[in-house]
């Protein structure tokens, strides 16, 4: 490499990508550092460095391949690696114009439109990924990722067994892809197929050991189950997925294990604000091992916590507590694993393990009805990333369903749902009650009062469903067939919360 020359440069390229393709990765990146060295423009030598180290650092790959752009605006490979490093810095956008460009110039380049149903699919622009693949399989149908990539589009849609069948197609191709295994078992536990589900994501972790989201999955759905003991010691894996729910804690203190004798543990906060409510429940718990308890949780939830549960010192989750305050230190999502691996732990439950402000919620009720109606809160709707869309019910079906004389209905959506009210009155006839001295969203404290003021809750699986069930509200939760394993049942009746009752497949 020392001997690269301007003379010599083709022949160094040439023998870069060829330990380049033979897998020899850091040999190929010294040579084209080297070349570049010498000639800082070499357009071949900019692409493959950013292409070699797209992995390690997308940014500086886009940066280089970039530059070879400049030099060469019409080599279509560069367009499409620009959009593989864009992807990975979750530059979607940008990524589906690369992909665009390199569509221009080669209008069957299957690569790109591939690229580019991945753009969209993050996007959760699912209709145009379905159209994206499609187009990739029509001119390259033996690719077997294609498959079990458009078998996830169509699992988004909702169109089940469409992609029940790509995935089976991606596996018939290629027996040995640890993804179309883990994605064909989330089709088949949308199904309700659990066992089939199990199957392919024990597939897939024989095949990928590592694959962290086939180990995650697994365990949701051995919680789901009721295998406990199973469930939670594989619910460790969510640490190890490429997107995380949370930022784990960084600390010098050691993480507190279930028989050490700390008496100062800090429980830091992850996942999203029902996760906070539903690990809650365990708090007391904890507190009884650990004396000192520190406990961080969503601001907004404070109030509401330090009301019930005085003993106990409370500290926002955006905030850093300091090291000097406690020994040792566990996230929210273990205390499931050590006070709930078995179905004899659930005695321990509590109807009600959170405290409303009774006094609000009764100037609450008595702004929004007359004594001998009944007051409904409803919640039709869920934000989550993943599976928002197919929790969520169509407002105009839900409240038809619950308007009757002598009944009033109030919202208990968090968010603006403003024009989504305003629409039903004006076009249905039906009013949703809104609490002027309540922001659902921004006032958790208010909204625990406002579902206090309530006779009774009717939700999807979102965070009013946690909220309510946590002050002993009266609820009903309408599931689909994918269930959440956090309102798991049992005849009919959640083994966490023993306030709710369980509507399933969504049905009113």
């Amino acid at each position: 490499m020392s001997n690269i020359t301007i003379e010599n440069i083709d022949a160094s390229f040439q023998e870069a990508f060829a330990h380049h393709q033979q897998g020899e990765i850091e040999l190929a990146k010294r040579i084209y550092e080297a070349i570049l060295l010498v000639e800082p423009n070499h357009f071949n030598s900019l692409h493959m460095l950013g292409v070699a180290i797209t992995d390690e650092n997308p940014s500086v790959a886009v940066a280089m391949i970039s530059k070879a752009i400049e030099i060469d605006p019409t080599f279509v490979e560069c367009f499409n690696n620009a959009a593989n490093a864009l992807i990975k810095m979750e530059q979607y956008s940008l990524a589906i114009d690369c992909c665009n460009q390199a569509i221009s110039l080669k209008g069957d380049y299957w690569e790109a439109y591939a690229n580019r149903g991945e753009a969209l699919r993050n996007l959760h622009r699912w209709t145009e990924a379905l159209i994206s693949y499609d187009l990739a399989i029509d001119f390259k149908k033996d690719e077997a990722r294609l498959y079990s990539n458009r078998g996830n589009v169509y699992g988004e849609l909702g169109r089940l067994e469409e992609g029940l069948a790509d995935l089976n197609q991606s596996i018939s191709l290629d027996p040995n892809n640890p993804e179309a295994y883990l994605n064909r078992g989330n089709i088949h536990q949308e199904l309700g197929r659990l066992e089939l589900a199990k199957q392919d994501y024990t597939k897939a972790i024989e095949l990928a050991p590592n694959l962290a989201d086939a180990h995650f999955n697994l365990s949701l759905l051995l919680l789901l189950e009721g295998n406990l003991e199973e469930g939670w010691a594989k619910y460790d894996w969510r640490w190890k997925r490429k997107k995380l729910d949370s930022d784990p804690l960084i600390s010098e203190k050691p993480k507190w294990q279930k028989g050490d004798k700390h008496n100062r543990v800090l429980v830091w906060a992850e996942q999203g604000v029902g996760d906070h409510v539903f690990f809650g429940s365990l708090l007391p718990e904890m507190k009884q091992l650990a004396p000192n308890l520190l406990v961080q949780i969503d601001e907004r939830l404070i109030p509401l916590f330090q009301r019930s549960m005085p003993e106990i010192a409370f500290y926002p989750s955006n905030q850093p507590v300091d090291e000097s305050l406690y020994d040792a230190h566990l996230p929210m999502g273990d205390l499931g694993g050590i006070f709930r691996s078995k179905k004899e732990d659930f005695a321990n439950r509590k109807d009600a393990f959170l405290v409303a402000d009774k006094e609000r919620a009764s100037k609450i009720r008595q702004s929004l009805c007359k004594d001998g109606e009944t007051l409904i809160g409803i919640s039709w709707k869920s934000k989550n990333k993943q599976s928002g869309l197919k929790r969520s019910l169509e407002l105009k079906e839900f409240a038809e369903k619950l308007t009757a004389p002598g009944i009033k209905l109030v919202n208990l959506q968090y968010g603006d749902v403003k024009e989504d009210l305003e629409q039903l009155k004006r076009e249905h006839g039906i009013e949703i009650l809104q609490c002027a001295g309540v922001d659902n969203t921004d006032d958790l404290d208010g909204l625990a009062a406002l579902i206090e003021s309530c006779n009774l809750v009717e939700t999807i699986d979102n965070t009013t469903l946690h909220l309510s069930a946590a002050i002993g509200k009266t609820t009903t939760v309408h599931l689909g067939k994918k269930n959440n394993w956090r309102v798991n049942s049992n005849d009919q009746i959640c083994l966490w919360y023993p306030s709710v009752n369980m509507n399933l497949e969504g049905s009113l």
